[in-house]
């Protein structure tokens, strides 16, 4: 981590390798800039396979796929996932890939994603699965993997999250009530809040995100639905500071930066627009919204209209304009343009 600083304190754009199968082809086709990749295949904590204290495994972030089948307990207990595990790729990729990186890369191909439908009965990975197929509007897929979302906790929160990214309204608003119990306060308040906005109830709505924010000032979902409904309402400088606050929590909301991005170009700071859709490219880098006005903003900044320098150079080029003749020179000067013809 402290070689992705430079030496007065300055990040710099730096990227973590844990197998390379997708970073790699993303940096040569210039889908992703970097200045210093950091691999971690060498801190032994992130490639290690361990056994937890409750019976489980944990396996490291950058542990390759195939090492998972070298571990005999593990082998044994898992043999569904490891016969999942060999269908990535070739033997080379399956020695490089790690399985952390190739879920959270969320490439098209989703290669890790039948590993985690071999034991979705596993709480954590139900979660991470219905958590993603939210993401990708399957709100189908979603029902069916969170089964105990009236009775668990965590299961309840992710499913109305779910219906939160499709906007179902009406789904939210008929689910709420049978939920509630199982949210806190802050949440409760936020998914009412919710409802009321796909209601087009707008002044409500925006009393519910600010209940919220008093009860947790880093809630992320209010902060952005907050921002976007004062944004709405031409209120730039508020919205401005609300979507930056939401943007401290990881990971990048794409929506969130490139709205960020937008307010940025309309106040003609281009080249922090132009910061803002790099973050949601990098985010995602076939966003095809951000390239589009990354390019607008690029065009915008070579642009520029300076009035002062406009003003500056034509009182040049006007006096670079006036015959020699016009001037009132010395005598000396005169005998010389003389001697010279």
């Amino acid at each position: 981590m402290a070689a992705a600083r430079r030496p007065g304190g300055r990040r710099t754009r730096a990227r973590a390798l844990a197998g390379g199968t997708d970073l790699i082809p993303q940096l040569r086709e210039g889908r992703r800039q970097a200045r210093l990749v950091a691999d971690l295949k060498h801190i032994p904590a992130l490639t290690a396979l361990t056994r937890t204290a409750g019976g489980g495994w944990r396996i490291g972030a950058a542990a390759s796929i195939r090492s998972l089948g070298a571990n005999a307990e593990f082998a044994a207990e898992h043999a569904s996932l490891l016969a999942s595990a060999r269908l990535i790729g070739s033997l080379q990729v399956q020695s490089r890939a790690s399985l952390g990186g190739n879920l959270c890369n969320a490439a098209p191909s989703a290669d890790a994603v039948p590993l985690l439908l071999a034991d979705k009965t596993n709480p954590v990975v139900a979660l991470c699965l219905a958590s993603s197929y939210a993401a990708l509007g399957n709100i189908d897929e979603t029902q069916k993997i969170l089964k105990d979302r009236e009775t668990d906790a965590p299961q309840a929160l992710a499913w109305l999250r779910a219906l939160d990214v499709v906007s179902d309204g009406d789904r939210l608003a008929t689910d709420l009530p049978k939920i509630n119990p199982l949210l806190s306060e802050a949440d409760r308040k936020y998914f009412d809040g919710r409802v009321r906005e796909l209601r087009h109830e707008t002044e409500s709505a925006i009393a519910c995100y600010d209940d919220v924010l008093s009860l947790d000032p880093n809630h992320k979902q209010a902060l952005f639905r907050l921002a976007v409904n004062v944004d709405l309402r031409g209120e730039d400088e508020e919205a401005r500071e609300l979507y930056e606050r939401a943007l401290m929590a990881p990971p990048v909301n794409v929506a969130c930066v490139v709205n960020l991005g937008i307010l940025y170009e309309d106040m003609g700071n281009y080249r922090r627009a132009m910061q803002c859709f790099d973050l949601a490219l990098q985010a995602n880098p076939e966003n095809t919204r951000a390239r589009l006005y990354r390019r607008d903003a690029a065009a915008a900044l070579n642009m520029y209209y300076d009035e002062d320098q406009e003003r500056r150079d034509d009182k040049r080029n006007k006096l670079l304009r006036t015959p020699i003749n016009d001037f009132e020179l010395s005598v000396r000067s005169r005998n010389c343009l003389s001697k010279m013809n």
